[in-house]
């Protein structure tokens, strides 16, 4: 009974995500005709699939300097096809970046900025040149 709940849960926050008004209302009424302890354990697991759907698709886009729209548009379709669901940014400027950008979405990051690059090489090591150049 219990995984038929979460499963029903996961179906309905999945649509009350990506319907209209209209069809959201609709489907927020039926509830209404449920077994009350039935809703109840319904609505909590329905609570936490939503807090976790929401999670998903909320994702942060710091960056250093400017940022075109088009470019925020082009990331978010992008990691949007990556995650499986709709993902909308909150952009913010970050100039401890130095350059680049950083995209954290849920318990994902990726981050393409001069200071991961600069903390990357420092914690290698500087490539020595005692040996000759490094082959490539």
């Amino acid at each position: 009974m219990g995984k038929d709940i979460r499963s029903c849960a996961r179906r309905l926050a999945g649509l009350l995500l990506d319907v209209g008004p209209e069809r959201r209302g609709k489907a927020l009424r039926e509830l209404r005709t449920l077994d009350p302890l039935l809703r109840r354990r319904l609505l909590l697991s329905l609570e936490r699939e939503l807090v976790q759907a929401l999670r998903r698709r909320a994702a942060l886009l710091e960056h250093a300097g400017t940022i075109a729209p088009a470019t925020v548009a082009g990331l978010e379709k992008s990691i949007s096809q990556k995650m499986g669901c709709p993902v909308h940014f909150t952009v913010r400027e970050e100039p401890s970046l130095v350059g680049g950008l950083r995209v954290t979405c849920w318990d994902r990051r990726w981050e393409c900025s001069l200071r991961a690059t600069l903390d990357r090489f420092v914690a290698g090591g500087a490539p020595s040149l005692a040996n000759g150049p490094a082959a490539a």
